[in-house]
């Protein structure tokens, strides 16, 4: 073709077939939109169903994971449970002065076959049966400490005293018992009780001295039962400091709280009659008494 024929002019025909190949006809564009309608609400379905399926996905979720988390819990304890870690491997014992080992240990009732969570579960059981299994335990704790450790901590009643009984010496303890346990020795800086043969004077005197101060009862070397013909509850205290007091077994508790001011104002080594009011006199043959305040 020359340059001169791509000059001229199209015929009609050449037109109207440039038309109809260059721009889509109506029902093509119609065609099209209807399509992309189609895709556009075909992919917005999809995306509804999506997030209808995760939803769904989510509520069910949380439904079964309690049962998923109970399940992994109850594997884990399985496993504790037939380990060797599950059982106690260390057993301490302290706190305690006269009571052996050996014996609270036996008393527990744990070894080494024990479960830990056997322990915690029977804390209180364990602590009740030690206070009860020996008089000198006052109070016991069991604590697991660490993964098979187990400490039991014990505290004793205290020593105030002995009571001495056909050469033989018991200890009376803090509350008010005596023990069955003799010797024939007793420790130095506790008092004495002697010639109480009527048991319930005896009890009523322990309770008494039980009420003195740790102080002043630190000073008293030994207690007597010294009846009268006035005062069959008449007991004789002897002092570390040389005096020697008078009192009866219903009220020397509360009196003996006076002795140190009673003292401060004596000269010599005298004899405190508590038993009715509180005076004094010296240790003297004539037993001249006389009066304080």
């Amino acid at each position: 073709m020359t340059k001169d024929n791509k000059d001229e002019p199209l015929t009609p025909w050449q037109q109207a077939y440039l038309k109809s190949h260059d721009q889509p006809s109506e029902s093509k564009r119609t065609h099209n939109q209807h399509q992309s309608k189609s895709f556009k609400s075909g992919r917005s379905k999809k995306k509804r169903v999506t997030r209808k399926l995760t939803a769904i996905q989510k509520q069910n979720l949380k439904r079964i994971s309690p049962a998923i988390i109970f399940g992994l819990l109850a594997i884990v304890l399985c496993c504790y449970y037939i380990s060797p870690f599950s059982k106690v491997n260390e057993l301490k014992i302290v706190g305690n002065h006269f009571v052996e080992v050996t014996r609270i240990k036996k008393e527990t009732k744990i070894n080494k076959k024990t479960l830990v969570l056997s322990v915690i579960k029977n804390q209180g059981k364990i602590e009740k049966r030690l206070v009860n299994h020996d008089n000198r335990i006052q109070a016991a704790n069991v604590k697991v400490t660490g993964l098979q450790s187990v400490v039991v901590k014990v505290k004793e009643f205290p020593v105030i005293g002995y009571l001495q009984k056909n050469n033989n010496y018991y200890q009376i303890l803090q509350s008010g018992r005596i023990l069955a346990k003799k010797t024939k020795q007793p420790r130095d800086g506790y008092p004495i009780l002697v010639d109480f043969k009527n048991a319930k004077k005896l009890t009523k005197t322990i309770k008494q001295y039980r009420t003195i101060s740790a102080s002043i009862r630190a000073n008293i070397q030994s207690i007597a039962l010294v009846p009268s013909k006035i005062n069959p509850n008449r007991i004789l205290i002897k002092m570390n400091d040389g005096n020697l007091v008078y009192a009866s077994i219903s009220s020397f508790g509360d009196k003996m709280a006076y002795y140190p001011s009673i003292t401060a104002k004596l000269k010599t080594k005298s004899v405190i009659d508590m038993q009715v009011g509180a005076y004094s006199y010296p240790q003297s043959k004539n037993k001249a008494k006389t009066t304080t305040k």
